[in-house]
């Protein structure tokens, strides 16, 4: 996730035009299911209208306690909320109380009109002043710290309070900001079941045992195999165990035909990553952990050399989100891979 301290408001309209087609822009990390029930009766002490409820979030909370939610009839769209205290929360938003959240971003601000999301007294007469309609309780994590531009992942955007929102099907890299947490004069009750926290992505549940074929890669991960279809890619996806954590990734156009292995121009593959973890984005090439997953690495990050299998066939492209072209012949220069990956899930 890249962090920047913002110097001025930021007016550009930079929408992002892309469809979704990028494996990590069309599933969602799992964050947070499972505890008490949507259904769940309302807490007394909450405020109207809200209830507490088990919401999965598209990428993973910066806060880790409660969850609740509320219908917007003027926005039509469930407001979620997951505490990092009782006054202070990441606001999500979401189509159905059942499906996923999204978090939320503003063109013109890092995020002070969505107070009006859960204060329905709240008014911001100068967007840049999150305290100027008399709300002297609110705040962001921005005023005292950093914004955020998570590039890459889905949300919702728009620019000034009162205005409807718009879904981003990726997020742009330029002037589309939120924050970790704000504080809108409204608070929650803490107690209770927090829904688990924060839980790490499980794509296995679409993994299938596979023994296919490649073309004799020289790589450690020795173990059990599985394959997946990418949708946005429109190749199957291959892993070669090491450990459930760690596995060396291949791409196919068929699931009995041959499967090779991937090439970055850009990189040695740090950005292959998406193929396996749905919620991975990679804002720096050359850092694979610069997306926020700490637990994602490569052999080359662990002190092994990349390698340049020249000669040899296999996929490839430069950058995050890019299309895979095949190399029937492997270039001597510029092309490389690794032994394996971390990628922040476990398989299956």
């Amino acid at each position: 996730m890249t962090r920047r301290m913002r110097k001025e408001r930021a007016w550009g309209w930079a929408l992002a035009a892309s469809a979704c087609a990028l494996l990590a822009a069309c599933q969602p990390v799992v964050s947070g299911g499972g505890g008490v029930d949507a259904d769940s009766d309302p807490v007394a002490s909450a405020p109207s209208g809200w209830t507490r409820a088990c919401f999965e979030t598209f990428d993973a909370s910066s806060c880790d306690g409660a969850r609740y939610v509320s219908y917007n009839a003027t926005y039509q769209k469930y407001v979620g909320v997951v505490l990092c205290a009782e006054d202070r929360y990441k606001l999500y938003l979401g189509e159905s109380e059942g499906g996923v959240f999204y978090q939320i971003g503003d063109y013109a601000g890092h995020g002070q009109d969505h107070c009006e999301l859960v204060n329905p007294t709240f008014t911001l007469p100068d967007e840049d002043d999150i305290q100027s309609g008399g709300c002297v309780d609110c705040a962001t994590s921005a005023d005292s710290s950093w914004y955020a531009n998570p590039v890459g992942t889905q949300g919702y955007s728009r620019g000034v309070f009162g205005e409807g929102f718009t879904f981003e099907p990726l997020w742009p890299e330029y002037n589309l900001y939120t924050v970790d947490w704000l504080s809108c004069g409204v608070s929650f009750p803490a107690a209770g079941d927090t829904c688990g926290g924060s839980q790490p992505p499980s794509p296995g549940v679409d993994w299938t045992p596979a023994s296919f074929v490649d073309t004799g890669v020289s790589t450690p991960c020795t173990g059990e195999r599985y394959v997946r279809f990418d949708q946005g890619y429109g190749l199957y996806v291959g892993v070669a165990l090491c450990s459930p954590t760690r596995y060396k990734i291949f791409l196919g156009e068929a699931l009995d035909g041959v499967f090779h292995q991937i090439g970055d121009y850009a990189g040695h593959g740090q950005d292959h990553c998406e193929l396996v973890n749905p919620g991975f984005t990679i804002p720096n090439e050359d850092d694979i952990r610069s997306g926020g997953c700490m637990d994602c690495a490569t052999s080359v990050e662990a002190g092994s050399l990349y390698e340049n299998p020249a000669g040899s066939e296999g996929w490839s492209r430069a950058t995050f989100g890019g299309s895979f072209t095949f190399e029937p012949v492997w270039p001597e220069y510029n092309l490389y891979t690794v032994a394996w990956y971390e990628c922040g899930v476990a398989i299956p």
